[in-house]
């Protein structure tokens, strides 16, 4: 005979969970995984890079410096190097060894770190030391067995950038970060990084690293080009567009591994693959250094001629011919040329424009003659040929077309235009047009040029009060009536010396920053 036996259960008891199977109805509850807990890292000092071969070593570090990414066929990866420092490695601790040199390799372009700034923290996770050339380097292996993450000098936890879709991070990893933190402002903001100027650089071809200024940023295709300029000179440099999207205009940058083509070539400099730019903070003694140099009376004046035409006291807003009129609403290039206001009977209308060129690009262009009998145009050179005679009733003024943008049409790929003629007495207060018989000099084409490099600047903003003329075949074109400039920013107004650039920069940013609204 079967008996039955019974158990009693405890009410405080746990069940245990039924295993899952074919047959089976209850599967095992997610509840009774244990997680899995963040891996706890432990990290070391730069010391312990140049003293040893280690296999695996994590640790955080400020950037010094940083190159391109390039390919190297020989490693058949993408490569780039950086230069890291703490409070046990730096030039200022130790002058023999200054910095370690951290070279990072990747398959592919995007996976290693291209910092913005100078003094930014890079984390590296999984990096390994090797002896080279006497010492010791150290590589990190994105992908293969190597991370890394990148954070702001300043603040915030939330990385700039990383290797990978994850990272761990706890709040020892915050004390560490800020701990460097801590150390690579004191020490950017007391020793300045070695740089050789534009002017020494140009006796040679050779490689070298700068500190200087950006006065101009123009984007045209893929390309990006740069008007640079310290106390000695002003160059260009040509630079594609994905190198430089963490640029902004009137910043102090760091140039690295740059050089001049030839040395008859010495007004546009050469950036190679490994070249790198990188923004330096206003207040890093780097910044300070550049900007006192402007106080010295050994500044080239062409570098002072060329600076005032970039800066601009934001105290007293710079009017070409009369304000714009304020009753009119602001309306957009796309409502403009594509919406329905030109089917009124109102002709005149008030917009806001960035230019993006100025046609004919010569100054000197833009001044034309014309017989007021006979109504011939006379050849626009011909107008400041000294040795052409023009007639008694030859009248000079000025034709140009304005290539403008706004923010309504910035992505599009259509060009927009605006005229200026000055012949019908329309827009001749805008730029001083030549006044009747009086021939235009060489003091007046300086002026145009300068008129030329304010308008196409990338921050300056035209308020526009325009016309619309129907042509012959009946398609309307625009000419420019009155304008008012304005500045998208807003610059300090201690600006009537070149070493008032000192106050410009404030960290990586201009000091306050403004867009121009209606």
């Amino acid at each position: 005979m079967r008996h039955k036996i019974s158990v009693k259960r405890e009410k405080n008891s746990e069940r245990k969970p039924t295993p899952a199977t074919s047959k089976g109805k209850f599967r095992a509850a997610s509840a009774f995984k244990s997680k899995k807990k963040a891996a706890d890292y432990s990290y070391s000092k730069l010391e312990d890079v140049i003293k040893k071969e280690i296999d695996r070593i994590n640790l955080y570090a400020a950037i010094l410096d940083c190159s391109g990414v390039y390919y190297s066929k020989t490693a058949g990866k993408h490569i780039c190097t950086v230069k890291l420092i703490d409070d046990t490695v730096n030039p200022a601790t130790s002058p023999r060894r200054p910095f370690v040199t951290t070279t990072m390799f990747a398959g592919a372009a995007t996976r290693l770190p291209q910092p913005p700034m100078v003094g930014s923290i890079l984390r590296i996770h999984r990096g390994q030391t090797k002896k080279n050339r006497g010492g010791f380097q150290l590589n990190c292996d994105v992908g293969i067995k190597g991370a890394w993450t990148l954070f702001d000098p300043r603040d915030s936890v939330i990385p700039i950038d990383k290797s990978s879709k994850t990272h761990t991070f706890t709040a020892k990893d915050k004390q560490r970060l800020k701990r460097i933190r801590e150390f690579a402002n004191e020490f950017f903001e007391e020793n300045p990084q070695p740089s050789t100027t534009l002017e020494e650089a140009s006796q040679s071809t050779k490689e070298f690293d700068t500190t200087c200024y950006i006065l101009n940023i123009k984007s045209k295709g893929i390309m990006t080009h740069l008007l640079l300029c310290d106390t000695t000179r002003v160059v260009k440099l040509d630079v594609f567009f994905n190198r430089t999207m963490h640029l902004s205009p009137l910043s102090v940058v760091r140039l690295r591994g740059i050089s001049y083509p030839s040395a008859k070539t010495s007004s546009h400099l050469r950036f190679n693959d490994y070249s790198n730019i990188l923004n330096i903070p206003g207040d890093y003694r780097s910044a300070k250094d550049l900007a006192n140099s402007f106080k010295s009376k050994s500044t080239s004046k062409n570098v002072l001629e060329e600076i005032q035409y970039y800066l601009h006291d934001s105290d007293k807003p710079l009017i070409l011919g009369c304000p714009s009129d304020k009753k009119l609403k602001v309306v957009s290039l796309r409502d403009l040329y594509f919406g329905d206001l030109l089917k009124s009977n109102h002709r005149v209308f008030r917009i806001n424009v960035n230019v993006i060129e100025i046609g004919p690009k010569n100054p000197s262009d833009w001044i034309c003659a014309m017989n007021k009998r006979t109504k011939d145009q006379v050849k626009m050179k011909d107008a400041l040929d000294k040795n052409k005679v023009l007639c008694k009733d030859c009248e000079y003024y000025l034709k140009l077309q304005l290539f403008v943008k706004d923010r309504a049409v910035k992505t599009d790929n259509n060009m927009y235009m605006i005229f200026l003629c000055t012949v019908d007495n329309r827009g001749k207060e805008f730029i001083k047009a030549p006044t009747g018989k009086k021939k235009p000099d060489e003091a007046y084409v300086k002026k145009l040029k300068r008129i030329y490099k304010i308008l196409t600047r990338p921050w300056t903003v035209l308020d526009c009060t325009i016309e619309a003329v129907n042509t012959v075949e009946g398609q309307p074109i625009f000419f420019l009536v009155n304008t008012e400039l304005k500045l998208t920013c807003i610059i300090p107004h201690c600006i009537h010396s070149a070493f008032s650039l000192l106050l410009i920069c404030h960290h990586h940013y201009l000091k306050g920053c403004l867009l121009y609204t209606s």
